[in-house]
């Protein structure tokens, strides 16, 4: 049967979203760590989820961008802090680059909770010099 399967999907969706979002804003490293789980799922059709996901994204470079110039995770495994901060700085890289594409989403709601994201990330000093042109004339048009 087709017509009762997707009202199952709609009310799950409605949970997942949030709890995505906020799995992410207080367990940032967590939803990082299995990011790849959730990436794919930007081109699913709900809005709500790619919106929930952005959000997340958001909360993950606002951890990693106050994180960054901690210097408490230096340790005397020097190869493996190196290791780490540069696989950090790829991720914090490859997320950037989904909330510039998410920029242009079919869905205003999408497209509002990414401004959101990056309005979170300039209040909070996590926005990279490179990205700020960009950032700026978007948030201008």
């Amino acid at each position: 049967g087709g017509g009762h399967g997707t009202g199952g999907k709609a009310s799950g969706l409605k949970n997942v979203a949030p709890f995505i979002t906020e799995l992410a804003a207080v367990r940032p490293r967590v939803v990082l760590s299995n990011i790849s789980l959730v990436l794919p799922h930007l081109d699913s059709e709900p809005y709500g989820l790619r919106s929930a996901i952005v959000s997340a994204i958001g909360h993950i470079l606002e951890y990693i961008g106050q994180n960054k110039n901690d210097k408490n995770t230096d340790t005397t495994e020097d190869n493996t802090n190196e290791e780490n901060r540069m696989n950090i700085a790829k991720s914090r890289d490859a997320l950037l680059d989904v909330l510039c594409e998410r920029v242009y989403d079919v869905s205003s709601y999408t497209r509002t909770a990414v401004l959101k994201a990056w309005i979170r990330l300039a209040q909070g000093g996590c926005i990279p010099l490179e990205r700020v042109k960009f950032v700026t004339s978007f948030a201008v048009d």
